[in-house]
């Protein structure tokens, strides 16, 4: 039997369109680098990506678009040319405008198994969860502190902060459907809810102590390869080196 978990993903070589994830902070982003360095000049900007480094281009039509974010999708050259007209300093800033193929399909794998996990999909089941979170929250605020801390501080989706939540008061809220059998949240002394209510977060707090989606979606491959402070190809050992 073949583990499904053991088999490789494909790994993005940068080969076809890398998808633009942002095409609004993209463009914002190419406004930005144009303005600060190069005085809005999309000519100049052009000229000076080709003089930094031998045999990269990316033409002022190119840039035109990008500025107004007019493009879906940008080829790796392109991709070579945002590196240098955005510089070292806000790499991290381009790489959340992008997306590459194997994070597009890591990212609906993960929407695809929420869809299949959350509380959301049933209205009965939705109402009592909202009315479970709202009571652990008024009588445990000091623990949801946490919590709240740590989903501001890693800006994670609403989709990752509701699956932390479904999974905290999922076995009450499915109690009443799985026949009784397990122990409902009325059951449960104020010791053990309290007990109960710090163990999941910690568990959730656990499980979030991770980037962001879509940084999380491209680590180890596709386009995080060419986020990393030292690149490994030449082309992208001259631009590490760039200022």
């Amino acid at each position: 039997m073949v583990n499904r978990h053991a088999v490789d993903r494909p790994t993005d070589a940068i080969i076809g369109p890398i998808l633009v994830a942002d095409r609004q902070a993209l463009a914002d982003l190419v406004k930005d680098a144009v303005e600060h360095d190069h005085g809005g000049n999309l000519s100049e900007a052009a000229r000076a990506i080709r003089g930094k480094v031998k045999g990269l281009t990316l033409s002022q039509p190119t840039l035109q678009r990008l500025s107004k974010g007019g493009q879906r999708s940008i080829t790796e050259a392109t991709l070579y040319g945002l590196i240098v007209l955005v510089g070292n300093a806000n790499r991290d800033r381009l790489h959340d405008c992008l997306l590459s193929e194997s994070a597009s399909q890591r990212l609906a794998d993960y929407e695809s198994l929420y869809e299949g996990l959350r509380l959301d999909a049933d209205e009965d089941r939705k109402k009592d969860k909202i009315a479970l979170i709202r009571l652990m929250r008024r009588r445990y605020p000091a623990e949801f502190v946490t919590f709240d801390r740590l989903v501001e501080k890693t800006e994670h989706s609403a989709v990752s902060v509701n699956l932390a939540l479904d999974r905290m008061v999922a076995p009450f809220v499915l109690a009443f459907e799985g026949g009784e059998i397990e122990r409902r949240w009325s059951e449960l002394s104020d010791e053990e809810r309290r007990i109960y209510v710090k163990s999941a977060i910690k568990r959730e707090c656990v499980l979030l102590s991770r980037p962001a989606d879509l940084r999380r979606a491209q680590t180890g491959s596709g386009l995080y390869k060419w986020f990393r402070k030292r690149p490994s190809k030449t082309l992208a050992d001259a631009l590490s080196e760039l200022p």
